[in-house]
């Protein structure tokens, strides 16, 4: 979900234009990762 926004975040960039807001599901699934990270991203 991280890349694929950060992705997003990076071909917006280079058209001048900001990012759009998460989506509902995004969101759900931003909220998962804080309550559970995988081990390797617990530090960020």
């Amino acid at each position: 979900m991280l890349e694929n926004y950060r992705k997003h975040v990076a071909e917006r960039q280079t058209q001048g234009i900001p990012p759009l807001p998460l989506s509902a599901e995004q969101t759900q699934a931003l909220t998962e990762l804080l309550l559970a990270p995988p081990r390797e991203k617990e530090p960020f």
